[in-house]
């Protein structure tokens, strides 16, 4: 009986020491989540907040988070095995930084960049539709005269065959002008209009409209190198539409236009850009944590340290030979 209670000791403390480490396993694990998320919020952060103004601090950030993340799995290293989850944390934090980099990447040249170039535009009030757009390369936003409106029976829509959207036009006239003026103002919008003569974009349906927002071209938002990063602009399929509402209408565009987002708030439309991008920054971050969360744990839990079992006897109890006393003996 006495050497029986002792391996039932024995199995009692393995036991309790495993429950430790599958405990330990769940608070690495969170630690994990919580310490690799911080890296990819970094980075989005510099995406948001620094890069605009300062390339080379951009740089000086995702350095210091990759020797960081090389840090942690070098500390975890001279750890021993008991701290193989460090090691894992490490290579973790470098993965997020490079994830928060791409991520961050195509919120910035698809919202941000816009948004941050209106910032830096003007302006510009009782502007007529018979003005030529020649003389604002630096608007960001028109107040138009009360006789200036959007001339919706002439608009048309430009179906693509390659995204399957339509992409709207409508010219924006005023009482000086007639069908001989060329049209230096187009009111665009995505998937609102019919074919011809309906037009429904953004507040184009409220007659007392009188602002716009200027729709930037990719080459006002970015250096020519860098025009590759936002390739994916509508500004091309809305010079598509205008040449088919030309084809239809016999109407003659002005060689240099203004395309515009036809708004009753023009500050709220380009606040618009910023808010989507970090709308999704948000949402990233809490899919991605709880996804961090749920392998972290997972790896934690099986790579865990495993308490020795010193008795020979507790090393495979389906095999263990029958303790005297015990009911097997009986």
């Amino acid at each position: 009986m006495g050497e029986a209670t002792k391996v039932k000791g024995v199995m009692a403390k393995w036991m309790r020491l495993d429950e430790q480490a599958k405990a330990w396993a769940v608070i690495h694990g969170v630690i994990m989540s919580f310490v690799s998320i911080f890296f990819f919020i970094v980075m989005l952060t510099m995406w948001f907040r620094v890069y605009h103004n300062s390339f080379g601090w951009s740089v000086a950030i995702l350095l210091l988070c990759l020797v960081a993340s090389a840090g942690i799995a070098w500390w975890g290293s001279k750890r021993g095995p008991q701290r193989r989850w460090i090691v894992f944390l490490g290579c973790l934090c470098a993965l997020m930084t490079f994830v928060g980099l791409i991520f961050g990447f195509f919120m910035y040249f698809k919202f941000l960049v816009y948004y941050q170039k209106y910032l830096e535009l003007r302006t510009y009030s009782n502007v007529g539709g018979s003005q030529g757009a020649t003389g604002f390369n630096d608007a960001s936003m028109f107040l138009f005269t009360q006789d200036t409106r959007l001339d919706v029976m002439r608009s048309v829509g430009y179906k693509s065959r390659w995204t399957g959207k339509t992409y709207c036009v409508a010219p924006v006239v005023d009482s000086t002008m007639t069908n001989a003026n060329p049209i230096n103002f187009w009111a665009v919008g995505e998937g609102c209009c019919l074919a011809r003569g309906e037009y429904m974009c953004d507040d184009a349906h409220d007659p007392k409209t009188m602002s716009a927002l200027v729709v930037l071209e990719p080459e006002d938002v970015v250096r020519p190198f860098m025009r590759w990063a936002v390739s994916g602009s509508v500004y091309p399929r809305y010079e598509r539409s205008i040449k088919l509402q030309e084809a239809s209408y016999a109407v003659r565009a002005a060689k240099r236009i203004k395309m515009l987002y036809w708004v009753k708030d023009p500050i709220a439309k380009q606040n618009s850009f910023y808010n989507e991008a970090k709308i999704n920054a948000i949402l990233a971050t809490v899919i991605l944590w709880f996804c961090l969360v749920f392998f972290s744990v997972v790896f934690c839990y099986i790579y865990r340290p495993i308490p020795t079992r010193h008795d020979k006897r507790l090393a495979d109890p389906t095999q263990a030979t029958p303790l005297k006393g015990t009911a097997s003996n009986a």
